[in-house]
Order: C-alpha cells, then sequence, then structure tokens
C-alpha cells in the first residue's frame, strides 16, 4: 500500500476517535465582532479600571496556514498542538562541531539519491487517496466520521462576509474579528472560552481582546467577556489606567537551554530546555507609557538591555483606557443573534451541521492531511 493510502488510513483513524460517545450535536459557528461609536460622543461613564483577565479554561481557532507558516520558519522543529489548539515546536539541541566530525566519519549507509527513494511512492497519490476515502466512506461503521473541530474554516464560507465588507467600507464600523469555524456543542461547565487574540503570541495589545464561550444549556448561549482598548479621549489627559494583561500563548517555542543563559523563558527541570515565546520576553509592569497616536505596528523588548534602556525599548500600553463588554445571551439555532453595546457589536449565528456534511468535511481533511504528509516525506528524501 503506498505511503499516502497509509497516512489517511491514519489520519482517518484520527478524525474517527473524534467522534463524541453521548452523539453531541454538532454547529456551524460565524462569529463577528466589531467597533462603533465614538467613545468621547457617548453619554456613557466606563469605570477607570475595569476588571480584564483570560479565563483559565480557554482555547483557540486553530489557523492551519499561520501554523504552516510556523513550520516553515522552524523547519526542524518536533510539533505538537494539544487540545486547546496550542502549536508547541521543539527545537532540536544544537550539533557541534566535533560531533559533526564524528557522525562525517562514521560508517553510515546513505541512499544514492532522493529520486531512487521516491521511486517506490505511488505516481498518483491522489487516486490513491480517493480510493481509500471511497472504501471507509462506504463501509458501515458504528463510529460516524467527524472533522477536526476549531479549525477556522475558509473565508469564502462566511455568511456574513458581504455585509461585513460593506460596514468596513462605510466607515462607521471597524471589523475587528469574524471567522466560522465547527464544533460539538456541550454544556457550560465543559465549554472552553474561545480567545479572540493573539496578544500573548507577539506580545502587543490590538483593539479588541477577551474571550467568547458557546454553550449548550437546553437552550444555546452564547457569554461574552471582551474589551475594547481605547486611546482614552473621554478621561483626564494625564491618567491612563494599567495595561491589561496579554492573552495565553498559542504558540510556544521550546529550545536547547544554554548552560550561562536562561534569560527570554522558563525552564523545564531535568530537561536542558526553555520554553519561550517566539518574541523577546518583557516585563508587562513596566509597560505603562501612553502614546496618543494608537498602536504601533512592532513592538519589541530586549532582554539584554538594562536600566533605562531597556524599558524604552519594552513594549508599551499604547492605549490608554478599555472598556468592557461583559454578556450573557440564550440563542435559538439558525437566527442571527446581536448583542449590542455603545461602542461594540457582536453578531453570532449557530448551524447545525448534519451528519453527511460532517463526514464530507472530515474525509476532505483527511485527504488534505494525507497530501501534505505525502509532500512533507518527498521534501526530507529531497534534502
Amino acid at each position: 500500500m503506498g505511503r499516502i493510502a497509509i497516512a489517511l488510513l491514519c489520519t482517518l483513524h484520527t478524525v474517527t476517535a473524534l467522534a463524541q460517545a453521548d452523539d453531541a450535536r454538532w454547529f456551524k459557528v460565524e462569529l463577528l465582532i466589531f467597533s462603533q461609536g465614538d467613545p468621547a460622543a457617548s453619554s456613557e461613564l466606563w469605570p477607570p479600571e475595569p476588571s480584564l483577565d483570560y479565563p483559565d479554561d480557554y482555547r483557540f481557532i486553530r489557523d492551519l496556514a499561520a501554523e504552516e507558516k510556523h513550520r516553515e520558519s522552524w523547519p526542524d522543529a518536533q510539533e505538537s498542538i494539544d487540545e486547546r489548539g496550542i502549536q508547541t515546536l521543539t527545537l532540536p539541541v544544537p550539533v557541534t562541531e566535533d560531533e559533526r566530525a564524528e557522525i562525517a566519519d562514521a560508517d553510515i549507509p546513505l541512499r544514492e539519491s532522493a529520486a531512487d527513494a521516491s521511486n517506490a511512492l505511488p505516481q498518483a497519490p491522489n487516486t490513491a487517496a480517493t480510493g481509500i476515502a471511497s472504501t471507509v466512506s462506504n463501509a458501515e461503521t458504528e463510529t460516524p466520521l467527524r472533522p477536526t473541530p476549531w479549525i477556522r474554516q475558509p473565508s469564502g464560507d462566511l455568511e456574513f462576509r458581504g455585509k461585513a465588507a460593506y460596514m468596513q467600507r462605510t466607515g462607521k464600523y471597524q471589523i475587528l474579528f469574524h471567522e466560522s469555524w465547527v464544533q460539538p456543542m456541550s454544556g457550560e461547565n465543559d465549554s472552553a472560552s474561545i480567545i479572540v487574540d493573539r496578544s500573548g503570541d507577539n506580545q502587543n495589545w490590538p483593539r479588541l481582546q477577551g474571550s467568547v464561550k458557546v454553550y449548550l444549556s437546553r437552550y444555546l448561549h452564547i457569554a461574552t467577556d471582551l474589551w475594547l482598548n481605547t486611546v482614552g479621549e473621554y478621561i483626564d489627559a494625564d491618567w491612563a489606567m494599567p495595561a491589561p494583561p496579554w492573552s495565553p500563548q498559542s504558540l510556544v517555542l521550546v529550545e536547547p537551554q544554554p548552560a550561562s543563559d536562561t534569560l527570554g523563558g522558563s525552564s523545564l527541570p531535568g530537561t536542558g530546555f526553555n520554553v519561550t515565546s517566539p518574541y523577546p520576553a518583557v516585563d508587562q509592569s513596566s509597560a505603562l507609557a501612553v502614546e496618543e497616536q494608537g498602536p504601533t505596528d512592532s513592538m519589541t523588548g530586549n532582554a539584554e538591555l538594562s536600566g533605562e534602556e531597556a524599558a524604552a525599548e519594552q513594549p508599551i500600553y499604547p492605549w490608554r483606557h478599555a472598556i468592557r463588554l461583559k454578556d450573557r445571551r440564550r440563542m435559538r439555532s439558525n437566527e442571527v443573534h446581536y448583542l449590542d453595546h455603545p461602542l461594540m457589536g457582536v453578531v453570532i449565528k449557530l448551524t447545525p451541521m448534519r451528519d453527511e456534511e460532517l463526514e464530507s468535511m472530515a474525509l476532505a481533511e483527511a485527504q488534505a492531511m494525507a497530501a501534505r504528509t505525502e509532500a512533507g516525506q518527498l521534501l526530507t528524501l529531497e534534502r
């Protein structure tokens, strides 16, 4: 059996394992969050220091394109993705010159060429994948196929795409988040909140931060805990609130820990590895200066500097205030629901998924993953 067929079978086993034992109902979720209105023109009195934080039980919507870019950036890293959608890349231990010399001198047989090794690969991998997929699809199995949940769907599948583009063009609204995904629906205590930003990865403060939870408790529900960072034109000019927290990281690098340098991350005892962000580590507590012009595109710190120089290089909170949207709403499926706020809007729709739709998504996912696996094998052989 060809390698791509084997990879496809393994992938199908993975997606089948995701089928819920309790036959949970699956939904397609489309979520649109935007800003609106002028904070200075609002008559609302906002709390000066709102309580802002991320929940302990959280997850991310996985972005497969971003994950692939990370693999390309660190091609030698070992990858794992956990149940929260956090991608961890473990970098290899660097090989010293002496070790390279030992490897070069060792009597290790090598393939004559990558082309010779690739002769055993199927010439029509797509046909092999389709054949296996068709066989599995036609088989009568007790466990239905299910796709991997909480994966960002293509932008072409967004039902609100046209309306969101029109809203953006009017200049009255700014689209801050617009994504869709599929997921099994659980009760409130069994559902993780979905984080809508990646501030923990790039260590800055975007306009929108926070989390959203959707769950099933007799009725469908949405619970929001979002905040909108603002330049604070409605507060005293000489005052600014402390910087809110960054989100947890969705991308973690685990790299060998230098013997004399432990800066930039936390050590894993007994492993010789350092857990870091792919961006320089900084101290949020010293980042409270305010920039009137709003956020900058790049805000990075330098752990090697000290004193005033280090403080000057660390990212600063470029806003002066944050306004919170904490709400809870009961919903019905197949209906568009709107959560209103003087400065924000949340539009959400939950659409029930049929078994045949889920199986089709699972098979398409398996074929795509098998093709990527085959492409990775060919690339490895060519190196």
